[in-house]
């Protein structure tokens, strides 16, 4: 999946997993210009079990907006399994 970078903004790179100023991302293989659109094209083929913690933050947030302040491990595992 291709992230479209916005120059000039904080981003999460996807092969460091940190967050930094889009602008240092020109430097980058990875860093391809479609038009006027910047795109990172890094995919970690390794990652297919791992879950995104924003993601899983997300997800969380979601259950507790719903009222939810608990949940049972099997149960979170199949919302991730879900996810993938």
């Amino acid at each position: 999946m291709q992230q479209i970078i916005l120059m000039g903004s904080f981003t999460l790179c996807p092969l460091t997993s940190t967050t930094m100023i889009s602008n240092e991302c020109l430097d980058c293989e990875h860093m391809v210009q479609q038009q006027e659109e910047y795109l990172c094209t890094y995919e970690d083929a390794n990652s297919g079990s791992d879950v995104p913690i924003k993601e899983l933050i997300i997800m969380l947030l979601e259950l507790m907006g719903n009222g939810q302040t608990r949940i049972h491990i099997e149960e979170l595992m199949n919302l991730l399994a879900e996810e993938e």
